[in-house]
């Protein structure tokens, strides 16, 4: 079959130009393929499901208290958390033991925790006469501690003087309740009607702070020796550190 130049011409023009459409039809269909896996690839939801994972310890702020100090604060006293002992009166009179096992487990529950709580107490006047409810008068204190190596720095405490009621039990003595002198406006007015005949001798060992931390330093000097504890020393905050007797 012979063509003339003109057909040969239009039928070159023909093939070239469905070579071109196939060629642009191929490419744009390959970059749609792509630009669909890409997305596929980064799932919108992809962020707020890592949010939702837990964070793990490691993840927490360099400037956050150390972990092992975190668990001892936190930790119930005796726990393996606990570098310490709970505290436990050293001595023989059940009418004190009483008292600081008052102090320490129920007085102590508000503040926050720390390595142990040691109360500190002077007592100022004890009626016996009635078993089952026998009245100690005094200036009550409670103080927790936490260890830092050979030292122990106060964390919390605070004062409660007032009466305490205690009744005869086949073991000594519990606590049934406690008279606490007032806070603000009335405290000297609550004092004078807990103490009584009794005020002048509880304020006399109230306001002499000199004696109160020469008392408190012995409560934890007593609690160290009967532990066997290798403490020397106890810091308040802003003050240097001070050797117990």
């Amino acid at each position: 079959m012979k063509f003339s130049r003109t057909k040969i011409i239009i039928i070159i023009a023909a093939a070239l130009s469905m070579l071109l459409c196939f060629t642009s039809c191929k490419t744009n269909k390959t970059d749609a393929h792509e630009t669909k896996s890409e997305s596929v690839e980064q799932p919108p939801d992809a962020e707020k499901v890592a949010d939702t994972q837990p964070v793990q310890a490691a993840e927490k702020p360099a400037d956050d208290a150390p972990a092992a100090n975190q668990g001892a604060r936190n930790a119930p006293e005796d726990s393996p958390a606990n570098p310490l002992p709970a505290y436990q009166y050293p001595g023989d009179d059940p009418i004190p033991k009483a008292i600081s096992d008052y102090l320490t487990h129920e007085i102590a529950k508000n503040y926050p925790p720390a390595d142990v709580c040691i109360p500190s107490f002077s007592i100022v006047g004890t009626n016996a006469s009635n078993p089952d409810d026998t009245l100690v008068w005094g200036d009550f204190w409670i103080f927790n501690y936490k260890l830092e190596n050979d030292t122990l720095l106060i964390e919390s405490g605070g004062s409660h003087p007032g009466l305490m009621h205690l009744k005869k039990t086949d073991d000594g003595y519990t606590v049934t309740k406690m008279d606490v002198v007032a806070d603000g406006a009335d405290n000297l007015k609550s004092a004078k009607e807990i103490f009584a005949d009794k005020y002048d001798d509880f304020h006399k060992i109230n306001s002499n702070q000199d004696e109160r931390e020469k008392i408190r330093l012995q409560f934890i000097s007593d609690y160290v020796k009967a532990n066997k504890l290798s403490i020397t020393k106890v810091k308040d905050s802003d003050w240097d550190p001070v050797l117990l007797p």
